[in-house]
């Protein structure tokens, strides 16, 4: 099991212009369930348009100079086995510990833990609520219950659960008037959206939907305003990312 966790620590014992960059999330050494949260918090940290895994697990830390490196394994019972790697790193004593079971043949990573610190907690607490899902989601699911009833939706800012801030952007894009190349709750164009699902993320609700048949997701970043949930902003995730202040921003809307 050592043998798997060793080439792990190569990039980063070689430093200088040299170096090849550490890739150690893309390394085929971790168990199908690890990989399965690891895979998460990548893919919700393009959604967020933030971060959820803002370190190397595998220093514990994000800058290193790695000195007096050490593996050490022990064998208990059930085909697993324990891996500990102890070095320097930045002057700071360091140790790393590996949980390995034997899956599909081979050792893998099952979890990663430094202290008191677990590699798996940790993306599970960065994905989760920092609110009650159901308040959170409620402003959301009230803007789509109003998008989905017949007939033309009146301006936001008239009647959407928004801070103030966004609301009072809005208003003003609305007496100059400021005319923008989408629908922010639509995700783009505008539409009548269906088949909505909301899901609470951190200090966020995810609205996954459906457009004249496409796919379209819309991101929903929330503040709490004496006990209620309102909405700061809007943000479409993706290659053609935009948050709505920023559009507004770039109208002239400040």
């Amino acid at each position: 099991p050592e043998k798997v966790v060793e080439p792990l620590y190569a990039p980063y014992l070689s430093p200088g212009p040299d170096s090849v960059p550490s890739t150690w999330e893309k390394a085929p050494v971790y168990s199908k369930s690890l990989r399965a949260a690891m895979d998460r918090g990548f893919d919700y940290s393009l959604l967020l348009n933030e971060p959820v895994i803002d370190y190397d697990p595998i220093i514990s830390a994000q800058d290193y100079s790695i000195t007096n490196l050490t593996i050490d394994v022990d064998h208990p019972a059930d085909a697993k086995a324990h891996v500990v790697a102890r070095f320097d790193n930045l002057d700071r004593k360091t140790a790393v510990e590996y949980d390995m079971i034997m899956e599909d043949g081979a050792w893998k990573i099952d979890a990663i833990r430094s202290g008191s610190d677990s590699f798996r907690q940790i993306i599970d607490e960065a994905l989760k609520p920092i609110g009650d899902p159901s308040a959170m989601t409620a402003p959301v699911d009230a803007i789509y219950q109003r998008y989905s009833a017949s007939g033309k939706v009146e301006p936001l800012h008239l009647w959407a659960p928004l801070a103030q801030e966004l609301r009072g952007q809005l208003a003003e894009a609305h007496r100059k008037p400021v005319i923008l190349d989408l629908d922010p709750v639509c995700g783009g164009p505008f539409g009548v959206p269906s088949n909505v699902k909301l899901e609470a993320v951190s200090a966020s609700v995810i609205a996954r939907f459906k457009v004249d048949g496409g796919d379209r997701v819309a991101v929903y970043d929330l503040i709490e305003n004496g006990g209620k949930w309102v909405i700061g902003d809007i943000h479409v995730p993706g290659s053609s990312a935009w948050y709505l202040s920023q559009k507004l921003n770039d109208a002239g809307i400040h």
